[in-house]
């Protein structure tokens, strides 16, 4: 089980810390116990769940069909991102960040660093990334493979072609026409299925038009 804790807000700097969950994946195994095969097993100064560090606030966090861990996360204002999640990797929060400060718009921190990992992607303004799918179904031709975002306050549902590890093609594929998508599920029957976030939630249900 791979989870995510956020960085708890009031305190950003607990992400860096190594013995503290928050801003941080976790990995564990379905009784809730420590895989053997973990990055910090065995190291004194840091907690042997934890599978990365200086991760914001992920949002949507998928397992592709190779086993790599993909994920979106709120970074500050106009800083969300892709990361692929690699076992021990520190993502770099709040030390490294794409955003800026909500009150003075002013950068938080510096966009690259030494040690640690760079985004895969930065999505453009304020998308507010929530679920993050896989399409695996052939029933969907190229897009089998590729990756569907969701976003909250920017309404979108968004496809990303992943190529060696980089993103080499994105497409909108909803803008604002159901509105706050807070999860995307690749389903049965070559269905995805998308999760709104609002007053009168709603399930909807789509599929290839032949």
């Amino acid at each position: 089980l791979l989870m995510s804790i956020g960085d708890r807000g009031a305190n950003p700097s607990r992400a860096q810390a190594s013995d503290d969950h928050a801003g941080s994946t976790l990995r564990l195994t379905d009784t809730g116990g420590v895989p053997d095969d973990n990055p910090f097993v065995g190291a004194d100064s840091t907690l042997d769940e934890i599978y990365s560090t200086g991760n914001r606030n992920i949002q949507g966090l998928t397992v592709l069909s190779n086993g790599e861990p993909w994920a979106t996360e709120h970074g500050p204002r106009t800083g969300d991102e892709l990361n692929h999640i690699k076992a021990g990797s520190n993502y770099g929060w709040p030390e490294v960040s794409l955003g800026n400060d909500y009150r003075t718009n002013e950068p938080i921190g510096v966009e690259s660093k030494p040690g640690m990992v760079d985004s895969v992607y930065r999505f453009e303004g304020r998308f507010a990334p929530s679920g993050l799918t896989e399409v695996t179904s052939s029933a969907f031709g190229d897009w089998q493979g590729q990756l569907l975002a969701g976003g909250l306050a920017s309404e979108t549902l968004l496809r990303l072609q992943l190529e060696n590890g980089n993103v080499v093609d994105e497409e909108v594929i909803l803008d604002g026409h159901i509105g706050r998508i807070r999860d995307v599920r690749q389903g049965p029957n070559d269905a995805i299925y998308l999760l709104t976030d609002g007053d009168q939630g709603s399930l909807y249900r789509l599929q290839v038009v032949n």
